[in-house]
């Protein structure tokens, strides 16, 4: 699991606003991603070469909550659905539900089976505002903050993507021994969430987790 997608637009709009402290403190954050459709017969379709579903955009879109709710991870409840592409090994629809510290949640759903033309998309609740990117693919932010106790939206251009900078990073790194934006120890908490959500789905409950490699 290596984060290149850090460096995505909606990623790093949404990581601006919060750190600026447009939204205030978040207390939820979730994403849907997914459409109906038969997930093909390449790797993110076999479960033993891919690992599942939630190793494909799941990996990226879990890194991306767990940085805009600074708090460690108490438990992990995992759901999965497997109702219409028998013909492949990998899950139909896996639901994540991380429940932090603090009382913050981040709820997280990928699905080959989602028949809705408009899912959530990706939305960050905060004590003052919110953060709503009606798909991840969208080129602009709707920002909603509070003005004398009333909600008003604003239309916020997304930051341009730009990929290459985790590769200068790396460069930087192994050249100049600049710090790594992405330090392992975040793609293996990552990796622990998945395992845990895993074992939450067969458990049919919520699990506690040793969330070791928060920081």
């Amino acid at each position: 699991v290596y984060q290149s997608r850090r460096w995505d637009h909606h990623f790093l709009t949404a990581k601006k606003l919060v750190e600026a402290g447009m939204i205030g403190e978040v207390f939820e954050t979730q994403i849907d991603f997914g459409n109906y459709a038969h997930p093909g017969t390449w790797w993110r379709s076999d479960k033993e070469i891919s690992g599942g579903i939630l190793y494909d955009w799941g990996a990226h879109c879990l890194d991306w909550m767990l940085q805009v709710v600074k708090d460690k991870v108490v438990s992990v409840s995992g759901y999965i659905q497997k109702r219409v592409w028998q013909i492949v090994t990998n899950e139909d629809h896996f639901r994540v539900v991380l429940r932090f510290q603090n009382g913050a949640v981040a709820n997280f759903c990928n699905s080959s089976i989602c028949a809705l033309a408009n899912p959530v998309g990706w939305r960050i609740l905060g004590r003052q505002g919110a953060i709503h990117f009606p798909t991840v693919f969208d080129q602009e932010a709707d920002l909603t903050t509070i003005l004398d106790g009333k909600p008003v939206i604003t239309k916020v251009p997304a930051e341009p993507d730009d990929w290459p900078a985790f590769y200068r990073n790396l460069a930087d790194h192994l050249h100049y021994g600049v710090p790594l934006a992405c330090q392992p120890e975040d793609s293996a908490r990552v990796i622990g969430i998945i395992s845990k959500a895993e074992e939450s789905a067969k458990a049919k409950k919520e699990l506690p987790f040793n969330d070791k490699y928060f920081k």
